[in-house]
């Protein structure tokens, strides 16, 4: 049985994401990548999981605000499965936040995630953050670059497609 072999390898989560789906119910994991290897896309793709996958953008933004745990790059640990999670079936969604860090450089980030292939992109701007000044606020407000942008992937995603915005506050 393909469960008990995941169960016994990767851990009884494994085993409610399948008793979950055997329910019917939409399975959906969110990892940020680091853990997930090919044979857990595989398990995951066979039990019909979507994927929200937890990226922050160019490798420095990212092991920025997600380093590893000894300090090093956890970007590196993701990138060798990136095209392999942005072909991913049956979905899957990177969901970006962005910190005033990140808002300086928000359109190189996101325009990062679609060169790398991910068509899903939501962002959720972290207005908890202290450190938004008015360079990095300016950076997500100016419509130029933006306007083009997202003009240029509505016409090649769709309009269901591109972007989503969450603001969290606290």
């Amino acid at each position: 049985m393909r469960h008990a072999y995941f169960e016994s390898k990767y851990g009884r989560g494994t085993s409610l994401i399948a008793k979950g789906r055997d329910l019917g119910l939409p399975m959906v994991i969110s990892p940020n990548g680091t853990l997930l290897t090919p044979d857990r896309l595989d398990f995951f793709r066979g039990i019909g999981a979507q994927i929200a996958l937890s990226l922050a953008g160019l490798p420095d933004y990212h092991d920025l605000v997600r380093p590893g745990l000894d300090g090093s790059s956890s970007y590196d640990l993701v990138a060798p499965l990136l095209p392999s999670l942005a072909a991913y079936t049956p979905s899957v969604y990177v969901r970006m936040t962005v910190t005033a860090a990140g808002g300086r450089h928000f359109f190189d980030n996101a325009s990062h995630l679609f060169d790398r292939g991910f068509t899903k992109l939501g962002f959720a701007f972290d207005l908890t953050d202290g450190n938004w000044d008015p360079p990095a606020l300016s950076a997500i407000r100016e419509p130029a670059p933006y306007r083009a942008w997202t003009k240029e992937m509505v016409a090649i995603l769709g309009e269901d497609q591109v972007i989503n915005f969450t603001f969290y506050y606290w």
